[in-house]
Order: structure tokens, then C-alpha cells, then sequence
């Protein structure tokens, strides 16, 4: 899949902790950070740890990108989990590996009967031109919207895809993950915000996507470069994944097995590698 200069642009905080005993001898990893990955991240850790028997055991937290490359830098985390490509003022030495490319979507109730807009009437919600639906063919309700707290990398992104790296209104609610995003919108029949496509899949709280200029925010039509407001999903590392359980681990993630999991979330990737040096 090629990816257009967009894409290329690249809840829950409390940690998940998985069922499964350690096996004698185990060892536990810590990872975390986006809670745009915290789904699918989830996932993947759940069924390694599972594959390896709980002999190589990981676990997943939430606190946003910033946070999951802070940690995977300071060495709180063994694996960072970023929805941004690396930024200045990001720690020199870390890798960037790609292991999703994912629509970041924007999200409103479903008693909303705007299901389309284009990027431009997007724009002018998030940035506060537009507040009140009646202006984009909804019903006469004022617009109460949900964005994500600083050193969100599914903020980042979604303001590099959608808003030209502008600022969103300082009247928008911050939320510190994905998942309070969501639940806001679900609460309030006037809300919009923004979350990454896995926070769509299966959910049966009351948000819907919007298509923008009519098309859908699907995986096909990311990967037929229909929709173009998709990006890279990371792991971060001190260095290269190291050898043993750690490099497993990405390798896993990023083969075949991985693929599979992935799937139901976002499209798998085995682009290469960013080395923040």
C-alpha cells in the first residue's frame, strides 16, 4: 500500500493486566502509552502472552504517546506505544517501529443525522468557526466538543490530517484517553470528537463515524488510498528491540501472527523502522 503524504504524517489509562498466571521463571514487561493503541496493543500483548505459555508476559498502560515515549526512554516501559512519529524535543536514541497504519476518525452521537462533511466544515468545528449543527445540515444544537490533553499523539496526528497542525478551540472538553473521548460523545447528542478506528470496532455505545466528502473511514478505503486521514501507530525503543524476548516480541507483532490481530483494528505494516537520532 502506498500512502499518501497525509498518512505518512504521522479508553482507558489504567494499565490492562492480563489474566493468565506466570509460568515459573516468568518475566514481565512493561509497555504503554497511546491509548489510540491501547486496543490493539491490548490485544497483541494478551495473545503473546498467552502464545509464550505467560513465560514472556506483557502488559499495557495507557497515559497518552507522550508518555509511552517518555517511558520507553527513562526505561519505564520496555515498549512505548506512540500514535506520532517522532517530534523534536523527543529523546535522541529512540526507534520508531511502525506496526499499524490506522483511520483516525471523527466521532459523533449517534442521534446526530449529519453522517458526512467535508475536511474544510471538520476544520471549522475543531476550530471553533463553526457551533452550532444547523450550520452543516444538522438540527438547530449547539456543537460540544471532546479533544485529547497535551502530548496526545492521536492529537497530534489528527491535527496534522485534518487541520493543517492548527490549534483546536480552547472550548473543546480535554480528555486524557480515547475512551473518555468516546464516552463523552456517546453522553451528549450534540458532541463530536476523534478517536482511532479501533475505538469504533464493536463498541455498543451510541457514536458513529462520519465519512468525510462522503467516504467512509474503513480499512479497504484506507488501504485503496480513498481516505487519506490515517497514520502510522508505533512502538518506541531505547535503541533497536533487543534480542531475546523483547525483539520477539516486535517480530511477532509485525509477522503474520501479529497481522492477523492487527487486522480487526487496523491495517499491519512492516514499514521500516525511524531512528530518532
Amino acid at each position: 500500500m502506498r500512502l499518501s503524504p497525509k498518512t505518512l504524517i504521522a479508553g482507558t489509562v489504567a494499565a490492562a493486566v492480563f489474566a493468565i498466571v506466570p509460568a515459573a521463571g516468568a518475566t514481565t514487561y512493561s509497555t504503554g502509552g497511546s491509548t489510540g493503541m491501547q486496543v490493539v496493543a491490548s490485544a497483541l500483548a494478551q495473545a503473546y502472552t498467552k502464545k509464550t505459555g505467560g513465560k514472556a508476559r506483557f502488559t499495557v498502560a495507557g497515559g497518552g504517546s507522550g508518555a509511552g515515549i517518555k517511558g520507553a526512554a527513562g526505561g519505564t516501559f520496555v515498549i512505548g506505544d506512540s500514535s506520532r512519529a517522532p517530534a523534536k524535543g523527543d529523546a535522541k536514541g529512540l526507534v520508531f517501529t511502525p506496526v499499524t497504519v490506522e483511520p483516525f476518525l471523527v466521532i459523533v452521537n449517534t442521534a446526530n443525522k449529519v453522517s458526512s462533511l467535508t475536511q474544510d466544515q471538520i476544520a471549522g468545528i475543531f476550530k471553533g468557526t463553526i457551533t452550532n449543527w444547523s450550520q452543516v445540515g444538522g438540527e438547530n444544537c449547539a456543537i460540544k466538543g471532546y479533544t485529547r490533553i497535551t502530548g496526545s499523539g492521536t492529537l497530534d496526528t489528527f491535527k496534522a490530517l485534518y487541520l493543517g497542525g492548527a490549534a483546536i478551540s480552547g472550548a473543546f472538553a480535554a480528555q486524557g484517553s480515547n475512551g473518555l473521548v468516546r464516552s463523552g460523545v456517546a453522553g451528549n447528542k450534540c458532541g463530536v470528537g476523534f478517536v482511532t478506528y479501533a475505538y469504533t470496532v464493536g463498541t455498543t455505545l451510541p457514536v458513529k463515524a462520519l465519512a468525510v466528502g462522503g467516504v467512509a473511514g474503513s480499512l479497504a478505503n484506507v488501504k485503496a488510498g480513498k481516505f487519506p486521514y490515517a497514520g502510522y501507530q508505533y512502538f518506541v525503543t531505547k535503541g533497536s528491540p533487543p534480542a531475546g524476548d523483547i525483539g520477539n516480541y516486535v517480530e511477532w507483532v509485525r509477522g503474520p501472527e501479529g497481522a492477523k490481530i492487527i487486522s480487526k483494528y487496523a491495517l499491519p505494516t512492516t514499514a521500516e523502522p525511524i531512528y530518532n537520532n
